[in-house]
């Protein structure tokens, strides 16, 4: 990883597919499945769950919290326990790069922010693991451990976490901390992300295929470790 000193202060990235290699309610149903087989469709929920969340990410006319709720209700539905949650969390896998990106960030003093429309119950323990300073995410509701249901964090006044939803945590933690656009950069892989990368000076997407997306970012990136250089340049 280079030493050149990054051109910003703030960092606010992704989490599912971005700084790691999973997508945390894709596994969730992957779980279920094994928990609890459907005779003759092995993977039953994981395929459907799968489909919602591509197209979702890929940008499909369904707004991010109602496809949020409707993989939610499929999980709810099907009785996903609580207790699998740690089962899965031994399943996730970093983002090649990812550790070595925010060791680089965080020894120059950037404050990086890790945003997910993802859960909190993986969320903290990625941020802890890979050295964010802080995460927002939405959190998992159960009742007499059987999932019930999904709020959003009180850093979106307890919405659902969208993609306006990041954009506006993005620009509560500017506005805290006193820093400009071109000093913040913004990273993330689907639809959803677009917002915070279109407000951010170095918006990046990071092997994204959606076309909002793309039009909303500056920079495009396939590897993490490609994501320093772009720092250092000029915009």
């Amino acid at each position: 990883m280079p030493t050149t000193q990054p051109n910003i202060r703030l960092f606010v990235s992704d989490m599912d597919s971005t700084m790691i290699a999973n997508e945390c309610i894709d596994e969730m149903a992957r779980m279920l499945d094994e928990k609890k087989p459907v005779a003759g469709a092995p993977n039953h929920y994981f395929e459907q769950v799968q489909a919602i969340t591509k197209a979702t990410m890929d940008g499909a006319a369904l707004p991010f919290n109602e496809s949020l709720k409707k993989r939610i209700g499929i999980l709810a539905d099907a009785g996903f326990k609580e207790a699998w949650l740690p089962e899965i969390y031994a399943r996730i896998t970093p983002m090649e790069g990812a550790e070595d990106l925010l060791k680089h960030l965080n020894a120059h003093r950037v404050h990086t922010v890790l945003v997910s429309g993802g859960f909190t119950f993986f969320a903290e323990k990625v941020a802890a693991q890979l050295g964010f300073h802080e995460f927002h995410a939405n959190t998992l509701e159960f009742t007499d451990g059987k999932l019930s249901g999904v709020h959003g964090p009180a850093s979106n006044n307890g919405n659902i976490l969208d993609g306006a939803g990041k954009r506006h945590i993005m620009y509560a933690i500017m506005n805290e901390k006193l820093i400009a656009p071109h000093a913040v950069c913004a990273i993330g892989d689907g639809s959803n992300d677009a917002d915070m990368v279109k407000a951010a000076g170095y918006g990046i997407a990071y092997r994204a295929k959606n076309p909002n997306l793309l039009a909303a970012a500056g920079f495009t990136a396939n590897q993490l470790s490609e994501v320093p250089a772009i720092l250092a340049s000029d915009i």
